[in-house]
């Protein structure tokens, strides 16, 4: 492998041109071809680092030195050797811009090409051939569908809406040197809504994990918030209504005259204590829940829907009222 380009060495042995206007001062340019000669001499010794660092400062004289390619190819190759991929191909893209042999330029398209297959891995997002605008979560920037993304290798949410509102999303694992497709397929448009008929259910395939992306859920669970907590009240009133009914079978006790009456308000004591104890019981855990489903739908109002921990396996809250008061059953996972 050889260590710098034949056209880039000659840079240091090229006699100094006159400073053009513009250009700066002549020490400046004279400065900047020696720093050029002893940056290359650090390359040529494996010195990497010091090469780069030179090569940077001499850079904004790199026309005065006649030759900016070359010196933007010895930043690209220094970064290559030291490890630094990305920057390494944003220097060897940077080269390619500007005008240099055809040989060089093919050079430079082949290292690029090795670099982006040890640092990076490509996503080829699909829509099921809907017009729609996909883009990752968290990374500035938004494309057309279909599209390839070049990306570090990691765990990325994909998410792509359509003109008229509908939205699917997925997460993908980006591995190196590999493609993973994505396959997206928004929901059916209502044709109430002026949408045409078709489509299917959010669908996510090869590589990619599903998600539900329905506006619906978050409603619902706030729907079922306000149910759980009426129910609750209703429950506490109840209760309430119970335990008043206690302290009149209680005073009925205390003036009873005979022993068919006192068994009869002692009765009616224990049974709407019972029931008052039971009803709270009921109440205080309803509103538990309700207080919860309320956190769950402030939550999927505010992160736009399920997250890569969204629910699965049929999960659901049971009330189960006990002896001693109410169970709350968990079944299913996130």
């Amino acid at each position: 492998m050889r260590v710098l380009s034949p056209l880039v060495v000659t840079i240091a042995l090229l006699g100094l041109p006159a400073a053009a206007p513009g250009q700066g001062p002549a020490d400046d340019v004279a400065r900047a071809k020696a720093q050029v000669a002893a940056a290359t001499e650090l390359a040529r010794s494996g010195d990497w680092v010091g090469g780069l660092r030179l090569f940077r400062e001499a850079q904004p004289y790199a026309e005065a030195l006649g030759d900016p390619a070359g010196l933007q190819w010895n930043i690209a190759r220094c970064l290559e050797e030291l490890g630094r991929n990305e920057e390494a191909i944003q220097a060897f893209e940077a080269y390619l811009e500007l005008p240099d042999s055809t040989d060089g330029h093919v050079e430079a398209g082949s290292r690029i090409e090795a670099l982006v297959r040890v640092t990076y891995g490509f996503l080829d997002v699909q829509c099921g051939g809907a017009t729609a605008i996909v883009r990752i979560r968290d990374r500035a920037g938004e494309q057309a569908c279909p599209h390839r993304f070049r990306l570090r290798p990691g765990r990325y949410r994909l998410e792509a809406k359509a003109r008229d509102g509908r939205r699917a999303a997925a997460t993908a694992v980006v591995r190196v040197g590999e493609t993973t497709p994505a396959a997206l397929t928004l929901p059916a448009p209502n044709p109430a809504l002026g949408g045409a008929p078709g489509g299917a259910a959010d669908e996510v395939r090869a590589g990619t994990a599903p998600e539900a992306a329905s506006p619906l859920v978050p409603w619902l669970v706030a729907g079922g918030a306000v149910a759980l907590a009426g129910a609750g009240t209703g429950f506490l009133v109840s209760a309430s209504g119970s335990f008043g009914d206690a302290e009149a079978a209680a005073r009925r006790y205390n003036s009873a005259t005979s022993v068919r009456e006192l068994a009869s308000a002692r009765g009616d004591v224990e049974s709407d204590l019972d029931t008052g104890r039971l009803h709270r019981s009921v109440g205080y855990g309803l509103l538990g829940a309700g207080a919860l489903a309320a956190g769950a739908a402030t939550w999927l109002f505010l992160s736009d829907g399920p997250s890569d921990d969204e629910l699965v396996d049929g999960a659901a809250l049971t009330v189960t009222p006990q002896r001693s008061g109410v169970a709350l059953i968990w079944s299913g996972g996130w």
